[in-house]
């Protein structure tokens, strides 16, 4: 969650329970860190002890005051600690691609790849990418090996869009992508 005013803001990264709530009157963030009641629903007394959540919890949260220059950076930071880094150990293999390889140019912390993944109708590789910023657009540029790009919808329907390379404001954009 965050809130910026052009100048200055502040990141919360809650870890769990992605709750929260503006306060304007007191100028106030409410976080949910923990959740427990004792009965649910508004149609009488309906008990739930288990919701009660008893014992012992902990959480995880962070905050951070930004500016302009860390303004995108801090969103990914909150993110980071959203999942666990899952790690896998392969064998020794030959590969066509190279150790190092960029795949996105010019978009430092305001693009965001939200989608890699196979579309099911024909199996073709598809990516999602979407400008975090509300306000200006930024340059973008996604590259993989030996296949070239389509812009497809959400939907993920071939359209005859020219490939950008920028992404406008908010913009999301999806490329579908074919071996060559």
């Amino acid at each position: 969650m965050s809130l910026f005013d052009g100048e200055k803001g502040i990141t919360i990264g809650n870890y769990g329970l992605n709750e929260y709530e503006i306060l304007p009157d007191s100028n106030t963030i409410a976080i949910t860190l923990l959740r427990s009641v004792g009965e649910m629903g508004d149609w009488g007394y309906f008990p739930t002890p288990e919701a009660q959540c008893l014992g012992q919890h902990s959480l995880s949260y962070s905050f951070e005051s930004i500016n302009r220059q860390t303004q995108f950076s801090s969103y990914w930071r909150a993110q980071e600690g959203q999942g666990p880094i899952l790690v896998e150990q392969t064998s020794h293999h030959t590969g066509s691609l190279r150790a190092e390889h960029n795949y996105v140019t010019g978009a430092d912390d305001q693009a965001a790849l939200t989608a890699f993944k196979r579309r099911p109708s024909d199996n073709a590789l598809i990516t999602r990418s979407y400008n975090l910023s509300n306000d200006k657009t930024c340059d973008f540029s996604l590259n993989l090996p030996n296949h070239k790009a389509k812009v497809t919808n959400l939907l993920e329907k071939d359209s005859n869009q020219t490939l950008p390379n920028q992404l406008g404001k908010a913009e999301i954009l999806t490329l579908v992508w074919k071996k060559e």
